[in-house]
């Protein structure tokens, strides 16, 4: 089945959720993924099932959860902040279900503070002590779990993220690229770095940066990055996941999506992957 152009819901969050998903689909989304801060006016699941409803009527479907920087999320904390993220994540793989949506998106994990004692095998230990709690979770539904590697979390150590996927049951869980991100972290070297990931990639960010700035994405073609070299990269490795555009930050989300739209169908149409425009 072709995947639709999506978008990123944070891509249009200073607008309320009614607003915001007007605007996507007036821009020629067709599918975004929700953040679960746009959902915090739905306490119930009555609620929420009347936002689907509504989106249904406006015709923009749910590709995925974006749980990425929830507050319960802090695996490298106390032994009950640990257990809180063990709780919260389950939670969340339960909210996506409700939705409707089978992956979850989140980020691994902020990295501590230098000199609070924790080395890098603690820290891969802990990770994979949760993710594989959440993946008996999610497996049982046929969810997966997809994590985020920001330029501040453990995995955008490329040889850290490799290590955390080869431990973890890989049919449910992968790494979700954003573009900006690793241009922020690996300024020089980005597309290298995205390219050693290979096999583990599920899904793309599309955006471009300024390769310094983290959460500020740019469209397409408006910032520093030498996105076709990223687009190649992920080509040779043989990438068929998917891919949304993430404005994220950007200040004119709307002119940022006619700007973006053209060059994320034409990233899917190189790499091959179906889409409907």
């Amino acid at each position: 089945m072709a995947d639709p152009p999506g978008v990123t819901g944070i891509s249009f969050h200073v607008y309320s959720l009614e607003d915001g998903c007007q605007r996507m689909r007036r821009c020629g989304y067709r599918s975004m993924e929700i953040w679960k801060d746009q959902l915090a006016g739905c306490p119930t699941p009555a609620l929420r099932r009347q936002v689907r409803a509504f989106l249904g009527r406006a015709g923009l479907s749910l590709s995925a959860l974006n749980v990425v920087g929830a507050e319960y999320h802090r695996p490298f904390g106390s032994p009950e902040e640990f257990a809180q993220t063990v709780a919260g994540l389950r939670g969340d793989i339960d909210l996506a279900r409700e939705l409707g949506v089978r992956d979850v998106l989140i980020w691994d994990g902020v990295r501590p503070r230098e000199g609070l004692g924790q080395s890098r095998d603690w820290m891969l230990a802990r990770l994979t002590d949760l993710l594989q709690d959440g993946l008996a979770y999610a497996r049982q539904f046929g969810m997966r779990i997809l994590a985020e590697p920001h330029p501040f979390t453990a995995a955008m150590d490329v040889a850290f993220a490799q290590a955390l996927y080869d431990r973890l049951d890989s049919e449910h869980f992968g790494y979700t690229v954003d573009l900006c991100h690793y241009g922020a972290a690996h300024p020089r070297d980005y597309a290298h770095a995205i390219g050693l990931l290979a096999h583990r990639i599920r899904h793309v960010h599309l955006a471009d940066g300024d390769l310094e700035t983290s959460e500020l994405h740019y469209p397409p073609g408006l910032g520093r990055m030498d996105i076709a070299a990223v687009l190649k990269v992920l080509k040779q490795v043989g990438f068929s996941g998917s891919m949304v555009l993430d404005l994220y930050s950007y200040p004119l989300p709307e002119e940022g999506s006619r700007q973006g739209i053209p060059h994320l169908l034409g990233a899917l149409e190189f790499l091959g992957i179906p889409h409907s425009a």
